[in-house]
């Protein structure tokens, strides 16, 4: 009976493990990889602004704009095609809206991964009653590892440069960098850095790597010499690991920077887990050179185990932990909710002609509508509450440009467009999309297809 309990003690860190780094390596996957998504949303809201405040200069100050709107606009590396300012503005919504939905799902993922990390350190440190154990060390260093990963693919720091020239009234983002470890490193080579290079590589990515490869080895290991030998040999290389100084020195830029009025930094979630993984390293390390195990999973002589009250309180503890994380989480990032369908359909409107199209909005939220002619004339777009509609036709069934115009809600005003997609924010109520063909002539065809997709996002 005691042996069968002693095999279970031994098969269940094992299970435990193999459950941990799969579904922890899933989690940590999705996390880089919508956090990958959302930085990239990031830098294309940052170019859009750009696009803006040059547009907006060309408006208020047009004989400065034509001789600097170049130059800034190479300088920048903005597209040569100009777009107008409620395009733009209907870009950056939407791109806003996609900003924070994927930082949402790369936060949750975050909370789920860091969370299960600690429940199984805790479930492996209970199933043993003491922390002292290969399998107490084997969790810590698997945890470190994840750690690892992400922190050295996901973004670690934004650097943003927002100078003001307040003369002609000009904000601009003059220079912007979303870098993690690695990006930073295929940099340093790619700019022919290589010294620098090699040293950042080495010190960061193959010491960790090295460390955590030889600490599976002295846990598993049942010989005392090998034991000993690694354990001295990562204490010497423990010395030339930089890996705590990088961390360090990128925290102590960031707050250097965040003085600067003009440059902002943002640590990323990529530096959060790589300065996890140091912490985590070191205690490892530590434990391991603290305690000589000659036998696998059992602690050294003459150690008390932990009570039932401590374990008890540990659980409660970690518990909370995640509890107030998760209500963090919630705060700052809610829970992404599906859009709301609409409108999805097509509809054929004659030359000369306007249609009304319904649209029921439940609650408040962002509006996004998207409009495509697939074939015939240009069209005027208008949207407006449906209250208002008897104001904007008159008896004889023909609209006035300029009651429409007054009537309709400004972010959704088009004229005479073929592809239409305006984003806004909205309020409950019941509205119509009011489309009007206005061409005339013999070279106007005689109808148009035009394709509809209204949805709303919280």
């Amino acid at each position: 009976m005691n042996d069968v309990l002693s095999d279970n003690k031994r098969n269940w860190p094992r299970i435990f493990a193999l459950f941990y780094l799969l579904i922890a390596g899933i989690a940590a996957w999705q996390t880089v990889e919508h956090t990958d998504a959302a930085t990239h949303y990031f830098d294309q809201i940052l170019n859009d602004a750009n696009a803006q405040s040059l547009t907006r200069l060309n408006f208020q100050h047009p004989i400065i704009g034509a001789f600097i709107s170049p130059s800034i606009q190479q300088y920048l590396g903005l597209s040569s095609s100009h777009k107008l300012s409620p395009q733009l503005e209907t870009e950056i919504s939407h791109l806003t809206q996609s900003l924070k939905q994927e930082a949402s799902i790369a936060a949750w993922w975050s909370w789920f991964l860091f969370s299960l990390s600690l429940i199984y350190i805790v479930a492996v440190i209970t199933i043993h009653s003491d922390f002292r154990t290969r399998s107490v060390l084997f969790a810590l260093t698997s945890v470190s590892t994840i750690f690892f990963v992400v922190g050295i693919a996901a973004p670690a720091m934004i650097i943003v440069t927002i100078p003001n020239v307040t003369s002609i009234s000009l904000t601009f983002v003059l220079q912007h960098e979303m870098r993690s470890i690695i990006s930073v490193i295929v940099g340093l080579f790619s700019s022919g850095h290589w010294v620098i290079g090699i040293l950042i590589t080495t010190f960061s990515i193959i010491t960790p790597f090295a460390k955590t490869s030889l600490t599976l080895v002295a846990i598993t290991t049942k010989s005392p010499s090998v034991n000993l030998k690694i354990t001295k040999f990562l204490h010497t290389i423990g010395k030339w690991a930089m890996a705590d100084v990088f961390v360090a020195a990128v925290f102590l830029a960031c707050f250097a920077l965040t003085s600067l009025q003009a440059t902002k930094a943002i640590p990323c979630r990529g530096l959060y887990y790589f300065a996890g993984y140091c912490l985590l390293s070191m205690v490892t390390s530590l434990l391991l050179a603290n305690l000589n195990f000659t036998d696998d999973n059992k602690p050294p002589k003459l150690t008390k185990q932990l009570g039932v009250a401590v374990i008890g309180g540990l659980f409660w503890l970690v518990l909370s932990f995640i509890v107030i994380a998760g209500i963090y989480t919630f705060e700052k990032h809610p829970v992404p909710a599906a859009p709301v369908e609409l409108n999805n359909s097509q509809l054929n409107l004659p030359a000369h002609h306007w249609q009304k199209i319904s649209l029921s909005v439940p609650q408040p939220g962002t509006l996004t509508i998207e409009l495509r002619i697939t074939r015939g004339n240009p069209v005027d777009v208008a949207l407006i509450p449906a209250d208002q509609l008897s104001n904007v036709e008159q008896a004889n069934g023909v609209i006035q440009a300029e009651n429409l115009l007054q009537a309709s809600v400004t972010a959704f005003r088009a004229a005479q467009t073929r592809v239409y997609t305006h984003t806004g924010q909205i309020d409950k109520g019941d509205f119509f999309l009011v489309l009007q063909d206005t061409t005339f002539g013999i070279l106007s065809a005689p109808s148009s297809d035009v394709q509809i997709h209204a949805y709303l996002a919280h």
